[in-house]
């Protein structure tokens, strides 16, 4: 046996659904941080490059961009910096 709704129906689901992933997908992408132009940490900066931790500050050393908040002891990374210095290099 074979149902099929009306097509205005099957529209209105489809359109449903579709609303329904999409605002998941986004709320995946941001707390993930996917869509963040900043990454919070060496751990995940390392992670991001895909290099390890050590490979991470001897970038640094050699002058890869990281901004500093001392009073906090935190360090954030801009990935267009990043991809910038990787590109000069």
């Amino acid at each position: 046996m074979l149902v099929q709704l009306p097509k205005d129906q099957a529209t209105e689901i489809y359109h449903s659904i579709n609303g329904i992933l999409n605002k998941a997908i986004d709320d995946a992408k941001k707390e993930a941080g996917i869509d963040s132009p900043w990454i919070k940490g060496k751990l995940a900066a390392s992670k991001w490059l895909g290099v390890s931790r050590n490979s991470l500050d001897k970038l640094m050393k050699y002058g890869l961009p990281v901004h500093f908040i001392e009073d906090m002891d935190i360090c954030f990374f801009n990935k267009q910096e990043i991809t910038k210095y990787l590109l000069e290099k």
